[in-house]
């Protein structure tokens, strides 16, 4: 069985270079639609059509599971996903859950009351429509989060992206 890794661009390769590391037998196929990036800025219909075709490409490529590398997508099309589109046999699934259990040291759904963790401060960057997604600020609400401070945005576009071959 391979793992699908989707992108909006080039940034879930450091989700491809983490799973690699642990699980290095698993054959990987890695799909960065850079052809659309930045997904960020697309109302949630765009990013949901953008995010199946690419996740479709994945399944068709021979991906059992798909990961999506791009919170952006996580956050505006894997519910609908998973609840309408995703084949029987086929399963897929966002990164935005897994960080908060690994930042907290807790698992999802455990609400216990909060402990102290090693993580002090979290810079968490994201594209406007992220912060758009009701998924975004229910996934914060209801995880084992104690706080959290929403900051403006530094700059107001994204570095041009040079094409890897």
């Amino acid at each position: 069985m391979a793992v699908g890794i989707f992108d909006s661009g080039l940034g879930g390769l450091t989700v491809w270079d983490a799973v690699h590391a642990r699980l290095p037998d698993v054959p990987l196929v890695y799909l960065g639609d850079n052809a659309h990036t930045p997904y960020g800025v697309r109302d949630a219909d765009d990013i949901y059509d953008l995010t199946t075709a690419g996740v479709a490409r994945l399944f068709e490529a021979g991906c059992d599971l798909v990961i999506l590398a791009c919170n952006t997508a996580s956050a505006a099309a894997l519910r609908r996903m998973q609840e309408a589109w995703v084949p029987q046999g086929k399963r897929v699934l966002g990164v935005f859950v897994p960080l908060i259990e690994a930042l907290t040291e807790r698992q999802w759904g455990d609400n216990s009351p909060p402990r102290e963790v090693a993580v002090k401060n979290v810079a968490l960057f994201a594209t406007p429509a992220r912060w758009r997604a009701a998924r975004f600020s229910v996934n914060w609400r209801s995880g084992p989060l104690v706080s959290m401070s929403r900051r403006r945005p530094v700059a107001g576009s994204w570095m041009p992206l040079r094409r890897v071959t």
